[in-house]
């Protein structure tokens, strides 16, 4: 049973991320950068980028269950990994190859191999290529805005004040030009 609710959170998590992907700033960053690699790479590149992307993940997410123990215990200890984050992360990548496997066969039985997306390419896509870089967006967004924030490293944050002082610059450079 637990399984099944674990997969329910992972098809809850990855809807989520699907949304928060084209409706917040980040998301259009994290989505935009995936469509390049997407066009510019080829399938087999893709897949290697998605393992190491999955492989990232379970590392920082450990990493942010570790440094959880460790402030709730007050002890580091392996008694942080459970079979349950193993099973969530087995049951997320599963979950992933049944969703690029499915999409596959619709590529196949109802696109013939490629679909035209105009706003993007004039260059055709397949479904798998999208089905990919939708899994791509689900885990960079996973690893910069869930782990990374459980290790106290703020992403948006540091964007913020990268921009920040970026403006800063290109207003004083401006202000003595004008001078």
């Amino acid at each position: 049973m637990k399984d099944i609710d674990t997969f329910q959170l992972c098809v809850h998590k990855f809807y989520t991320t699907a949304v928060l992907a084209f409706t917040s700033l980040p998301g259009m960053y994290i989505t935009s950068f995936s469509a390049i690699l997407a066009y510019f790479l080829s399938l087999k590149v893709l897949f290697a980028i998605l393992g190491l992307l999955y492989v990232l993940d379970f590392i920082t997410g450990c990493a942010a269950a570790m440094k959880k123990y460790r402030k709730d215990f007050g002890v580091w200890s392996f008694k942080w990994f459970s079979s349950e984050i193993f099973a969530g992360t087995i049951i997320k990548g599963v979950f992933y190859m049944l969703f690029i496997f499915f999409i596959f066969i619709i590529n196949v039985l109802i696109y013939k191999n490629h679909i035209h997306i105009s706003l993007l390419s004039s260059d055709p896509f397949t479904l798998v290529e999208i089905a990919i870089f939708v899994c791509m967006i689900r885990e960079i967004w996973s690893i910069l805005f869930e782990n990374f924030e459980k290790l106290g490293f703020d992403f948006l944050g540091h964007i913020e004040k990268i921009a920040s002082k970026s403006w800063k610059i290109i207003n004083k450079v401006k202000g003595s030009a004008n001078e």
